[in-house]
């Protein structure tokens, strides 16, 4: 049960910090893909900040969702 509400909690954590999540997530990527660009191999460019926003917010979304199943499931 333990394990349940820590991915519950964690599920929210993303939720509610997703927009600084996918910030910091973006500035890497966006720095590897200039290393990358720098050694001569071509990489797809890095996605718009609306989607990498989108993106985290529905994962933390499925993460919750996926906890209440299994923490009603285990009940």
């Amino acid at each position: 049960m333990i394990m349940e509400l820590s991915r519950l909690l964690v599920g929210l954590v993303v939720v509610l910090f997703h927009r600084p999540i996918a910030g910091w997530i973006l500035r890497c990527e966006e720095s590897l893909v200039h290393a990358m660009a720098a050694k001569g191999w071509h990489v797809p460019s890095f996605p718009s900040e609306k989607t990498v926003h989108d993106v985290y917010f529905c994962l933390g979304v499925f993460i919750v969702c996926f906890s209440i199943g299994r923490i009603y499931l285990a009940l």
